[in-house]
């Protein structure tokens, strides 16, 4: 058999149709504040959340929780290990920093600051039972 015709060779076959490779939404929250689940999923593959607000000072950002998550997920693409990209960009003229913090059964690794004018991307994973997500900082840079 072809490789290529398995699942995970495959992402195709795990969307919905009406499911995007990429999406892109903003949040123009200008203290701390919640992330929805809405927020936080919609893609396949990649998902841009550009916070817009003007921070006054730091402020956290907290994930909805993992269950919110997961439901927001299509359910081709909801199964233990499935993962996608999430990229949050602090594009505040502000010149203070966001802090990624996890909701309920959702855990923030790494570095979870993302300074005025860069970005940080995160690797989102549904973990045991579809009832904990987690968040992998694996990469930053600055906004051009």
């Amino acid at each position: 058999m072809p490789q290529n015709i398995w699942p995970w060779n495959n992402p195709n076959g795990l969307r919905e149709s009406s499911q995007t490779n990429f999406s892109y939404g903003t949040s123009t929250a200008t203290s701390s504040t919640t992330l929805t689940a809405a927020k936080l999923t919609g893609a396949a593959d990649d998902v841009f959340l550009n916070m817009t607000g003007t921070l006054a000072a730091g402020a956290t950002a907290t994930t909805d929780t993992a269950a919110n998550i997961v439901a927001a997920i299509p359910q081709a693409q909801r199964y233990v290990g499935a993962n996608y990209i999430l990229r949050i960009i602090n594009s505040s003229s502000g010149a203070f920093a966001w802090t990624i913090a996890g909701g309920s059964g959702v855990t923030v690794n790494g570095t979870a600051t993302i300074a005025q004018n860069t970005w940080r991307e995160f690797l989102v994973t549904l973990g045991s039972g579809l009832t904990t997500v987690t968040l992998q900082s694996v990469g930053t840079g600055t906004n051009s």
